[in-house]
């Protein structure tokens, strides 16, 4: 099995021996152009058939049809066998992307830094026509950084906080506070009962909570009213560690309508594989305008947020009202 050719399949070669293991003759199996594994499959054991049938044929003729030797290449053998597994190959599998595997090393929190930063005066939400600059997001991300930082300072790493809040610029300066303390968010629904929310929490083993200082639960928890937070902070950047690319920073749950809500834990490397991927399939630049319909617990928000974020794009993110409104 040789390297892969432009039609991204790999070169095939037939070797055939004798019962003491000599080589007695190599071909080069045919490419197939469609890039199909199964095609290929198909075309290599018609080859074979009717080399074999060749060879059986030249030496009943003459027994001493082989020749002296014959010479393969360096490619690795694998037995007949392994051209059933040519059927599972397709070039349209074969996705991987150098650059976006380089892009990928970089931890979402640290681009996310690099974008509130180099599109400082450009907006980056407008909520139900409230306008918020990336200077204003960031601010007001250090802020609420710089409160919760004491809270989790005698917790076991990573923490993972709840985040009830509406849809507001509190809510999203919390996520990158958050994702800046190298912590793990676990966003909650305000509409959802309380009963469901502490389900939800103590599943995902959180510790601290981040609201709006109303919530029904905060006095289970160590408790963080992010709406009644001074803006001014000291803190001069979100990121003072950088993560490693395993560690989690973020819990998304089921619906839980078949059952027990399941949460699982999306890491650094996934967020920051999908945001690499996502922007650049979308072709999102600073001049775009991306809708943040989705809810927070619901993973399509992935794709509205970070990416967008990331790009220098603004966040145009609706009122309830507009959200539900069927015009």
């Amino acid at each position: 099995v040789g390297p892969l050719t432009e039609h991204g399949l790999p070169a095939l070669q037939l070797r055939a021996y004798d019962h003491r293991q000599r080589l007695l003759a190599t071909l080069e199996a045919p490419e197939e152009p469609s890039g199909n594994g199964q095609r290929l499959r198909q075309r290599a054991t018609d080859t074979l058939a009717q080399w074999v049938a060749l060879h059986i044929s030249g030496f009943a003729r003459d027994p001493g049809y082989w020749p002296s030797e014959a010479c393969a290449n360096t490619w690795p053998e694998q037995g007949l066998l392994g051209l059933d597994a040519m059927a599972f190959l397709h070039r349209f599998n074969r996705t991987a992307d150098p650059q976006l595997l380089q892009a990928a090393q970089v931890p979402m929190i640290e681009r996310l830094q690099a974008s509130l930063q180099a599109f400082a005066e450009r907006p980056a939400l407008n909520i139900a026509g409230d306008v918020l600059t990336y200077r204003q997001l960031h601010t007001q991300a250090l802020a609420i950084q710089q409160q919760l930082r004491p809270l989790l300072a005698n917790l076991a790493a990573p923490a993972v906080v709840g985040v009830c809040l509406e849809k507001s610029a509190a809510l999203y300066a919390s996520v990158l506070a958050l994702l800046g303390c190298g912590a793990v968010y676990l966003p909650l629904a305000p509409e959802h009962p309380p009963q469901r929310q502490l389900t939800l929490l103590e599943s995902a083993g959180a510790c601290v909570l981040l609201d709006n200082g109303r919530h029904p639960l905060r006095e289970q928890f160590v408790a963080l009213d992010v709406s009644a937070i001074d803006k001014q902070a000291t803190t001069p950047a979100l990121l003072q560690h950088r993560p490693s690319l395993d560690a989690p920073c973020m819990v998304l749950f089921t619906s839980g309508t078949t059952g027990r809500p399941k949460g699982i834990k999306l890491s650094q490397g996934n967020l920051a594989h999908f945001t690499a991927w996502f922007a650049r399939r979308m072709a999102l630049s600073e001049d775009s305008r991306v809708l943040q319909f989705a809810s927070l617990g619901f993973d399509a928000s992935l794709m509205d947020i970070f990416p967008s974020l990331i790009a220098g794009a603004q966040l145009i993110i609706p009122s309830e009202a507009q959200r539900c409104d069927p015009q």
